[in-house]
């Protein structure tokens, strides 16, 4: 197979806003993530708490799917996505940063009303319909966002 020169370029464009990723690659590479561990999201020197916890030996999306997740696991993966979609070298597309950085959120008003968000209200609406609205993201994802934006005012 032929390596296509298009993306080969943008490969190598290290300072470049050209996107690695095509938009049907999407629900796959949110897959993927969602089964990485939250150990793994960061380097041992990155994070505030370095000792081993239980919650730290989950994944994403037993993270997401838990009845009452700990705040500061939810934090951390809100701060992975919102560093991982700030940073041109980042290493997920913008929009599923972005999606995994408000589940987290809707996950900790949802579960434990737990607010960790400076955003106002109508800003959070907003971006959570936005992230409800993709159309690479499942229906167990999707739901938590509508809801929570849906009591918001």
């Amino acid at each position: 197979m032929e390596p296509d020169p298009e993306t080969l370029s943008k490969l190598f464009q290290l300072d470049s806003d050209a996107e690695l990723w095509r938009r049907d690659e999407y629900a796959a590479i949110f897959h993927h993530q969602m089964q990485v561990s939250l150990a793994d999201l960061t380097g041992a020197e990155d994070r505030a708490d370095p000792s081993p916890n239980e919650a730290a030996l989950i994944s994403i999306e037993e993270l997401l799917a838990a009845e009452h997740p700990p705040t500061h696991a939810l934090v951390g993966l809100k701060q992975f996505a919102k560093t991982s979609g700030s940073r041109s070298d980042g290493v997920l597309p913008k929009p599923v940063s972005a999606v995994i950085y408000l589940l987290a959120i809707a996950k900790g008003l949802q579960s434990t009303g737990t607010r960790i968000t400076e955003m106002d209200d109508v800003s959070l609406k907003a971006k959570l319909t936005w992230a409800a609205d993709q159309t690479w993201l499942d229906d167990r994802y999707r739901w938590p966002l509508r809801s929570v934006a849906a009591k918001l005012n």
